[in-house]
């Protein structure tokens, strides 16, 4: 798949999940009960400022008591808020995984495996300098192409520095050796 053509089809799932998530926003939260709750809200701290200017502790009592009571009912829409979101998120994680499957710069990601053992390509066994080789497809673009090179110990993990580089390629076979 060329470049371009995977960005024109990102841009495009992109606005269709855009879409799909305002839908299911739309249809799943309840906008009245919002704002009826930011309404009610609003109308409760309006009325304890006023009680607090005018030094009413009976009214300031009174109107603590309805936020106390108010709480369960600005909890349950605010947590019905959530349940879309949940959606929407399984959603973005389904495209997130679809698109990078389709991602054309991860298509030639490789992994060689070095060896000091003298054979193939590495000169000297022993010598501390670890070589592999790889044949390029024979559909590979000729001239400078870029790699990064992670060396890893016999457990899976980090042994050294990662180290980025480039190599002209004029033939199709190439031959790796970390500098020393």
């Amino acid at each position: 798949m060329v470049f371009e053509s995977y960005i024109a089809i990102v841009t495009v799932v992109s606005l269709i999940y855009v879409a799909i998530a305002k839908v299911i926003q739309d249809r799943m939260i309840d906008k009245k009960a919002m704002a009826d709750m930011q309404a009610d809200s609003k109308r409760l701290n309006k009325e304890f400022d006023d009680a607090k200017k005018r030094n009413d502790k009976a009214k300031m009592d009174k109107i603590m008591q309805e936020q106390m009571d108010f709480l369960p009912q600005m909890n349950k829409v605010m947590f019905s808020q959530f349940k879309p979101m949940f959606i929407i998120l399984g959603i973005f994680l389904l495209i997130t995984w679809a698109v990078g499957q389709l991602d054309p710069s991860t298509k030639d990601d490789l992994r060689l495996n070095m060896s000091d053992d003298g054979k193939g390509c590495d000169l000297k066994a022993g010598d501390g300098i670890y070589s592999a080789c790889f044949t390029l497809p024979t559909n590979s673009t000729m001239g400078k192409w870029q790699f990064t090179a992670i060396t890893y110990n016999s457990g899976g993990g980090e042994a050294g520095a990662t180290q980025r580089s480039s190599w002209s390629a004029r033939d199709r076979y190439m031959t790796i050796t970390p500098m020393q």
